[in-house]
């Protein structure tokens, strides 16, 4: 803080409430259902799909192989195999 208030002015980075300029975040980002996007509070042990309740996890656990890669790549955590 220091060094930033003894900048001239003219240098001083403008903070104003329309700036979008933001330190990251110091809690952890918040895990969503990927069938239901409702805040998830669980994980499927066999695929990684995080679901809201036992009604999305009975679709987690009857999707096809090739499925829950889908949902996993809408989220940026699948698996790519070469």
């Amino acid at each position: 803080m220091r060094r930033v208030n003894s900048l001239p002015a003219a240098t001083r980075p403008s903070t104003t409430y329309m700036s979008i300029a933001a330190p990251p975040s110091l809690r952890p980002p918040r895990k969503y259902c990927d069938i239901t996007g409702l805040p998830a509070h669980y994980t499927a042990p066999h695929n990684q799909i995080r679901y809201f309740d036992s009604e999305c996890y009975q679709l987690v656990k009857n999707m096809p192989p090739g499925v829950d890669q889908q949902y996993l790549s809408l989220r940026g955590a699948n698996v790519i195999l070469k």
